[in-house]
């Protein structure tokens, strides 16, 4: 594929993206709003509708070799009857997108999603969690922590970012606690997801891609917060250290595996 057609196909993409998002803001989600007056519902139903579109822009992606991956299922040792907290490296903007999709999760957004006018909808149609931020509306959102918690206790399992922003290239940024004290406090399992690229992509400041990008996905082991007596502190330091191991693995496997690839042949997923 030529270079100048792949930045552009790119390109249209990540406006088919966030056109769409606006599309649903502004269309489907103050319909749904009309003929659903239960606003549990709205918001059950808006999630899944979201989450249920998210595998097809992937695959689109993948159609058009842009981005290669291989799907993965859940850890089958995970308690199947409670929630759980997957924290997650954040290489790329995609990274909330899989999650989604793949896995049904919920997530916390910008606060200023809450804000915007072409955003709101969104974000408050649905049970995303809003991020610290955002200013009293009537007593309808409780600070975040206490939310994620409630999503918890519920029974909806949230995907979060410890890094708290996409990381740069091939470097682990300190992990923020949040996403531990929740888990402590709803007593559910914290599973890590180890979330690796081999070129940059929808990285901060990076270009569009001028080949195609392969993702890894591994689950790490989990820490059941139930069955272990642990401060949320000691556990995010426990979960960093299993992620740096994981990177630092990565990257060796990767420099060492170089040499061997052909010009132009991209890694496979498991690599």
């Amino acid at each position: 594929m030529p270079i100048w057609f792949r930045k552009t196909l790119a390109a249209f993409s990540i406006l088919m993206f966030f056109s769409s998002g606006i599309t649903l803001s502004l269309l489907f989600f103050p319909l749904v709003a009309l003929v659903t007056f239960s606003r549990e519902r709205q918001r059950s139903f808006s999630t899944w509708a979201l989450a249920t579109s998210y595998p097809l822009f992937l695959g689109w992606l993948k159609f058009w070799h842009l981005i290669d991956y291989d799907r993965i299922p859940l850890p089958p040792d995970l308690p199947k009857d409670r929630a759980f907290v997957v924290v997650a490296s954040h290489p790329t903007l995609m990274d909330v997108i899989f999650c989604m999709g793949w896995f049904r999760l919920l997530t916390v957004v910008k606060a200023s999603w809450y804000r915007s006018w072409t955003l709101r909808f969104v974000t408050r149609m649905t049970h995303y969690i809003p991020a610290a931020g955002l200013p009293d509306d009537g007593g309808d959102f409780e600070p975040s922590l206490d939310r994620m918690v409630a999503q918890l206790k519920l029974g909806r399992s949230l995907i979060t970012f410890p890094e708290g922003t996409r990381e740069p290239h091939g470097k682990l940024l300190r992990f923020h606690r949040g996403p531990f004290e929740v888990a402590v406090r709803a007593g559910v399992p914290v599973v890590p997801l180890f979330i690796a690229t081999d070129k940059p992509f929808l990285l901060r400041g990076s270009m569009l891609p001028t080949e195609r990008m392969t993702y890894t996905f591994e689950w790490l082991p989990f820490i059941d917060c139930a069955a272990e007596d642990i401060e949320p502190a000691k556990l995010r330091n426990r979960v960093h250290r299993m992620f740096e191991e994981r990177r630092a693995q990565y990257t060796e496997e990767r420099n060492s595996a170089a040499p061997a690839l052909t010009e132009g042949q991209a890694p496979s997923a498991g690599s």
